[in-house]
């Protein structure tokens, strides 16, 4: 399910940061559904008029770093979401549906991903993997097995080098 998906996330360390064209009320009721956001202060709703100052606000890092749910951003808005994740180093994956969340994938994420059933056929031919099973569940098992490969390889490498150095002593 979702929400077990959601929980093995936190667990790992890993924030899940929403970008959605549902409104405040829809995104604020699933975010809560799933563990995602905690209460209506972590949603933004970006298309509201006494919101919309808070890109050029001196808050917008604090907002930003607290935030977990946008609705109805801009690309603009969707752009510097990301690239103030990346100015933090952190390491950035996203779903792509559309044609225009291609221009965002460019410079300021590590890992694209589309689903072939819910994506168009530019953003299946730009991601970097594809997910053909529906749903946020698969996403987090495809990122799980990643991670368990990585320490694998890591580990596997660290016990070769460390016989090899051991052999030339």
């Amino acid at each position: 399910s979702t929400f077990k998906a959601v929980e093995a996330c936190k667990n790992a360390g890993i924030k899940i940061i929403t970008m959605t064209d549902d409104d405040q009320e829809e995104a604020l009721g699933a975010a809560l559904l799933l563990g995602i956001a905690e209460d209506r202060s972590y949603v933004i709703d970006c298309q509201k008029t006494s919101q919309t100052d808070f890109w050029n606000n001196e808050r917008y890092v604090e907002i930003v770093d607290r935030s977990k749910v946008f609705c109805k951003p801009t690309l603009e808005n969707k752009y510097r979401i990301l690239s103030h994740l990346k100015d933090q180093n952190r390491h950035i994956a996203m779903t792509i549906n559309q044609p225009e969340d291609l221009q965002l994938i460019k410079n300021n994420v590590e890992l694209s991903i589309a689903m072939p059933s819910m994506a168009s056929d530019a953003a299946i031919n730009a991601a970097d993997l594809l997910v053909y099973e529906n749903g946020f569940k698969a996403i987090t098992d495809a990122i799980m097995l990643s991670k368990e490969a990585y320490y694998t390889l890591r580990n596997s490498i660290r016990w070769i080098l460390s016989s090899v150095v051991g052999q030339l002593l």
